[in-house]
């Protein structure tokens, strides 16, 4: 029997969805010139006026899924993962393709998230961490079993 996550765990923000959905259609009305770097730091703004919610765990489940790039902000792993392997400069990044899919991908991390909770998020990308052999962090030792 699976369960979903817990709701404490999840975060929902419907001002948030509609803001990515409008910036991500209609770039010009938030930022000038209208550009993939420009909405990412809107969106970045926004996020961080909220506290950083709307978009926790976004850079770990990024990571997670390019394999790589924990030294990156969430806006550089984004543009690597819907970019491919255009040679666009992020700066410049105007096309309105790579902002469409830009909406479509926050999209998909919340409604990920949605599904599964902040703590498989959490878990995963602590699971690739102990997997790098660069890492010598704190979840290098096994966790403790005792429960006193």
């Amino acid at each position: 029997m699976a369960l979903g996550p817990l709701s404490s765990e999840l975060i929902r923000d419907p001002e948030f969805d509609q803001l990515i959905a409008s910036i991500c259609k209609h770039p010009q009305m938030y930022v000038n010139p209208a550009t993939l770097g420009g909405v990412c730091a809107w969106i970045d703004g926004f996020n961080h006026g909220r506290g950083g919610s709307p978009l926790l765990g976004l850079r770990e489940w990024l990571v997670v899924r390019a394999r790589g790039g924990n030294n990156l902000h969430w806006t550089g792993l984004a543009f690597r993962e819907i970019a491919g392997d255009r040679n666009a400069d992020y700066n410049r990044g105007d096309d309105p393709e790579l902002i469409t899919k830009l909406g479509q991908f926050l999209q998909d991390f919340l409604a990920y998230r949605e599904a599964n909770g902040l703590s498989k998020i959490f878990w995963d990308y602590a699971e690739w961490l102990r997997r790098q052999e660069w890492y010598s962090g704190p979840l290098t030792s096994a966790p403790s079993t005792d429960a006193s």
